[in-house]
């Protein structure tokens, strides 16, 4: 599948919904050289998930109970590999928060791409290595990836702000 073509508001719009309940995820197996990309969106609103799913491919898992306070269902939408890094070039120019493990994604899938023998421990220890950034980028581990913890107090009262 190619990089679908996407008018620029429904490309952002993906981009927002990615940056905000989406996932990258990568599965380097330890008995075969091989890896796997992973995209994910989960939400409540199941027709933006089909929207996706028309849109890029892809599938959708079975429905579910999101959490035990809110008990409203929930599924999410999953795409791997090259697909995968066709809806990430597809919002990359709009993606905020998401825009570190989207590049890392894409050196992840260059680097499965190219052809190497089947036992080529080089090539399996730099993708477990971006494997291993990619994790640490999602959990906010790597440095000079911003995070945002608490709202930033603000320096002056709202008596003395200027009218």
């Amino acid at each position: 599948m190619t990089t679908p073509s996407l008018e620029p508001t429904l490309a952002a719009y993906f981009a927002g919904l990615f940056d905000g309940e989406g996932y990258v995820n990568v599965y380097v197996p330890k008995e075969r050289n091989t890896a796997v990309l992973f995209v994910g969106i989960g939400s409540t609103d199941f027709s933006v998930l089909e929207m996706l799913k028309r849109t890029f491919g892809g599938c959708l898992t079975k429905i579910r109970i999101s959490s035990v306070v809110s008990k409203r269902v929930s599924r999410e939408w999953k795409i791997t590999n090259e697909g995968a890094a066709d809806f990430l070039r597809a919002v990359y120019p709009y993606l905020q928060i998401k825009k570190r493990q989207a590049a890392l994604a894409f050196k992840f899938r260059k680097m499965m791409d190219q052809n190497f023998r089947s036992k080529d421990e080089h090539r399996r220890s730099l993708l477990e290595s971006l494997a291993t950034e990619i994790r640490q980028t999602n959990r906010g581990e790597v440095p000079g990836v911003e995070t945002v913890k608490a709202a930033p107090e603000m320096g002056k009262s709202q008596s003395s702000l200027p009218a």
